[in-house]
């Protein structure tokens, strides 16, 4: 049964290796588990929901709303998430809602305490701060988005890009600016060397944060909708194969 005076939110993201899952409510994040094994969620995942739920002692029929990361990411991972989303939400009346995978990465920026949701301590709030989302493409690609620090709107659409042509647009139009680019995500890890190499802004790394939260969707706005709502930017393999053999 729903609490009328608390708003409990199960969060979903499998669009990376990571598998997580969080159970938040009013703000604070009462359990998060993010299982990081490899793309192995059709398996990992409806385990990983029951044991948060059963950590903070609710059920299903507790649950407000859920919010998935929608993509981009991993083809497969984005279906898995969604496809368990919805099917949940039919069963226990659940309301759903999509996340930009790239908009969610972004608020990892904003660090959580144990409990509660926060600004990150060591970063004063000013006008010349960017963050950029990077995430993995493969391929010496990323997916990316940019956004204004203070406040997290965003400044870009999604895209898809190669690294080497992300540092050259950035170096030819932000060079000589004053403005500092918080680096973030597994797309940052995953081609580092190339940013130390090629990147000639102002910028800074996070390392230590750059993993996908599942306890982030909870703070980023999305879409609702009781159909799926997908974002890939890219087709599947298997689409693209097909489209190269006609």
């Amino acid at each position: 049964m729903k609490n009328n005076n608390k708003n409990y939110i199960l969060t979903i993201e499998t669009t990376s290796e990571i598998c997580g899952v969080s159970i938040v409510i009013d703000n604070k994040v009462l359990y998060e588990n993010n299982i990081d094994i490899g793309l192995n969620h059709s398996v990992t995942l409806f385990d990983n929901i029951y044991n948060s739920l059963k950590k903070v002692g609710i059920t299903m029929d507790n649950i407000d709303t859920i919010k998935i990361s929608n993509g981009p990411g991993s083809f497969t991972g984005i279906r898995i998430g969604i496809a368990a989303g919805l099917g949940l939400s039919k069963l226990y009346n659940n309301k759903i809602e999509y996340v930009d995978t790239l908009d969610s990465l972004a608020h990892n920026i904003r660090l959580k305490s144990k409990k509660t949701y926060k600004t990150q301590n060591n970063i004063k709030v000013n006008n010349n701060l960017y963050v950029l989302s990077l995430i993995d493409a493969k391929v010496d690609r990323v997916y990316s988005a940019l956004y204004n620090y203070n406040n997290l709107n965003k400044l870009s659409c999604d895209t898809i890009i190669n690294v080497y042509d992300l540092c050259n647009i950035l170096n030819k139009y932000f060079i000589s600016s004053n403005i500092t680019f918080l680096l973030i995500g597994n797309g940052y890890l995953k081609y580092k060397d190339i940013f130390k190499d090629e990147l000639k802004i102002k910028y800074k790394t996070f390392e230590n944060i750059s993993l996908l939260n599942a306890s982030s969707l909870a703070f980023t706005n999305g879409k609702i909708s009781s159909i799926p709502y997908t974002n890939y930017l890219m087709a599947s393999k298997a689409e693209r194969d097909r489209q190269n053999n006609i």
